[in-house]
């Protein structure tokens, strides 16, 4: 809600993490400084914090972080338009994910990796990795996710002209938002069901 005030704090938390060269500490504030260049839509900005956080947690051979670091540069790079690099990068944290067993983090970057193939029209492919992600999502009750899933999969579906099927999942995630104080998410699901 407020970049500006998020930007100052991740630049100070960075600061202080070097002062105490705290490697994990610096990846972190590096990361969370990309998430509000991310935000902002500065792009390269976002990329060079992202390959500094992914740089430190290289060193400290912190998988967990590595992988995470890969999905958010190939979310980077899915923003800015390089399908390729996003791809590539999303890739990465699928194969460190699976080694380590993330079955959560595996269900975001499945969901990552499909918007990345719906950007480029490729709508079949990046519904099975919606559909793959749904599923994960599910058995681990990721209930956020599974609406933004959802919502994801009925734009496909819409995409391909196959209008009931958008329609069974707009309307899902309706009957998952009833009586959760999200008009935002609720309103974006009506908006969809009337397109």
């Amino acid at each position: 809600s407020d970049p500006r005030k998020a930007f100052t704090y991740a630049r100070e938390a960075l600061a202080m993490a070097e002062d105490l060269k705290n490697e994990s500490r610096i990846g972190s504030a590096n990361r969370a400084i990309a998430g509000v260049y991310t935000f902002t839509a500065i792009y390269d900005k976002a990329l060079e914090y992202l390959f500094s956080a992914l740089s430190q947690f290289k060193n400290l051979d912190d998988s967990a972080n590595m992988a995470r670091c890969y999905d958010d540069i190939g979310v980077v790079y899915r923003l800015s338009g390089d399908f390729t690099n996003a791809r590539s990068n999303l890739q990465h944290a699928i194969d460190v994910n699976k080694k380590l067993r993330d079955n959560a983090q595996i269900a975001i970057n499945y969901m990552n990796m499909g918007m990345a193939y719906l950007n480029v029209d490729s709508i079949d492919k990046g519904l099975s990795y919606f559909t793959v992600s749904y599923m994960i999502a599910d058995s681990l009750d990721m209930e956020e996710e599974k609406v933004i899933l959802l919502n994801n999969i009925g734009y496909g579906f819409a995409r391909l002209g196959q209008h009931e099927d958008a329609l069974k999942n707009f309307y899902k995630v309706l009957e998952l938002m009833s009586g959760k104080p999200d008009d935002f998410t609720r309103s974006e699901a009506m908006v969809n069901i009337a397109r």
